[in-house]
């Protein structure tokens, strides 16, 4: 599953295949992760599982790990 979430933030962000995703990355860390990149990320996350994030929720997120985090509590929660 992580490394399913981490294709789609390579896809969403157009990350070279080389680029080393960490879950420590975090809007604004690296120039391809703008606001207009973090709404399009979260539009692809919330169409591709099926889930819903809030804005409540994304305030209280800090980085890709805790997102990732979130995106897999939600999936299962679906199941």
């Amino acid at each position: 599953m992580e490394e399913k979430l981490d294709k789609i933030l390579r896809e969403t962000l157009f990350l070279e295949a080389n680029f080393k995703i960490t879950d420590d990355l975090f809007v604004g860390s690296i120039v391809e992760w703008d606001s207009l990149a973090h709404m399009n990320l979260i539009y692809n996350l919330n169409t591709k599982f099926d889930i819903s994030i809030s804005f409540t929720e994304l305030s209280k997120i800090s980085n890709w790990g805790e997102l990732k985090k979130l995106v897999i509590a939600k999936t299962e929660g679906n199941n």
